[in-house]
């Protein structure tokens, strides 16, 4: 039960903030490498939980991209324009999300890290809905 009036605030805000494709932690875990599963388990730091999620964020951006680069290329001149101007607000949003919900201190860096990647992977998931077949 949530007994902190800032934490019932948190849990209001994140359920209005919810994505309308949200996936389920499963999803986006599974998308996840063993690799930084690894990296976390041994990251003692700050700096080492950033450096797990960024390095881990390269391949989930080449991801991203992949598929984006997959939905362009099989839409017409009309719904290519609506996904640019969809990811280019996507990206700011991401990224405006991420910043309010880090928090402040020494985790907030990890904090940022880690919804930056998540959030990522959410949406390569979402781009991965609308390509054809």
């Amino acid at each position: 039960m949530l007994k902190s009036p800032l934490l019932l605030g948190l849990a209001v805000v994140g359920l209005c903030a919810a994505p309308a494709f949200a996936q389920s932690d499963d999803e986006i875990d599974a998308r996840l490498s063993a690799r930084y599963d690894r990296c976390l388990n041994v990251a003692e730091t700050t700096v080492e939980m950033v450096k797990c999620n960024t390095d881990e964020l390269v391949g989930r951006d080449a991801d991203l991209n992949r598929v984006y680069r997959t939905l362009m290329a099989q839409s017409n001149a009309t719904a290519a324009a609506g996904f640019r101007r969809s990811q280019r607000a996507w990206l700011s949003t991401r990224d405006s999300d991420c910043a309010a919900e880090a928090g402040q201190g020494s985790i907030a860096r990890v904090n940022m890290a880690q919804c930056v990647l998540r959030k990522t992977v959410e949406r390569t998931l979402w781009l991965e809905a609308r390509v054809a077949g």
